[in-house]
């Protein structure tokens, strides 16, 4: 006879786990998202430390910028779609975590690779404006106004956290 009760937490523990591996999955693809962005930041940085070139390249630099957003705006989406995904299995996730501590430690290894990406970006991307502003390439009003993950990262980071202590 076909047990039913272990039949749902079968089906329950398979759901969780989908949720978390599709968890890792945005997260390794927003991870190359930025490392695109990363090298376009590096590449922007090479053509304002060739003066000469600047100049030539404006159009190059604009174009670059409209990929670099077109990037973010897809790491925005990204960030969504993990926050809904996150809330939907929270309580399970709570409840169960102590099984999945292999899956827990590799969400937590991507969230830091991201940070540290964003990092690196934020300073990049600092390095830059002020060489752009400093060497007026663009106007202040000409500047395109890129938009930031808007993803509660200390609330993510706190739940990750407060999952590893209990384990």
């Amino acid at each position: 006879m076909l047990n039913l009760t272990n039949f749902g937490e079968q089906n329950e523990k398979e759901h969780l786990q989908t949720k978390i591996n599709i968890l890792q999955d945005i997260l390794d693809k927003k991870r190359a998202l930025m490392e695109q962005i990363l090298n376009i930041c590096e590449n922007t940085e090479q053509i304002f430390n060739a003066p000469q070139e600047r100049n030539q390249h404006k159009e190059i630099l604009q174009e670059m910028g409209l990929e670099k957003q077109a990037l973010i705006d897809k790491i925005l989406e990204y960030d969504e779609i993990f926050q809904k995904i996150f809330d939907d299995i929270r309580p399970d996730f709570e409840l169960n975590f102590e099984k999945y501590p292999k899956q827990i430690e590799r969400l937590q290894l991507a969230i830091k690779e991201v940070f540290e990406l964003d990092s690196k970006i934020r300073i990049r991307e600092n390095k830059a404006r002020e060489k752009l502003l400093a060497n007026a390439v663009l106007s202040p009003k000409k500047h395109i106004k890129t938009k930031t993950t808007t993803t509660n990262r200390n609330y993510i980071l706190n739940q990750y956290k407060n999952n590893s202590k209990k384990s």
